[in-house]
């Protein structure tokens, strides 16, 4: 079952939770080394991925942004995806 994105704080927790999923399946070892995920052309190797709304939602400098969502992915989240804080990012 799905259901769209209806803010953009819902948004990044669902994009989190996609990210972050592989690694609690024990996958890989950490996000970066998932071949089949697309967050490296968020932080490093833009190939196919449009990331200017993703990333413009944590700054409009996109180093900056890049910083902030490594940050992001990086926090704590005890597996829960829909248990949104509202000041998250």
């Amino acid at each position: 079952m799905s259901e769209p994105a209806k803010n953009d704080v819902y948004f990044l927790a669902v994009l989190r939770y996609v990210y972050l999923n592989p690694l609690k399946a024990g996958l890989p070892d950490d996000i970066t080394s998932y071949l089949w995920s697309s967050y490296l052309e968020y932080i490093s190797k833009l190939k196919i991925v449009n990331i200017a709304f993703a990333l413009n939602l944590f700054n409009t400098d996109r180093d900056k942004a890049i910083k902030e969502f490594k940050k992001f992915h990086a926090l704590p989240n005890n597996g829960k995806c829909l248990d949104i804080v509202k000041n998250l990012v």
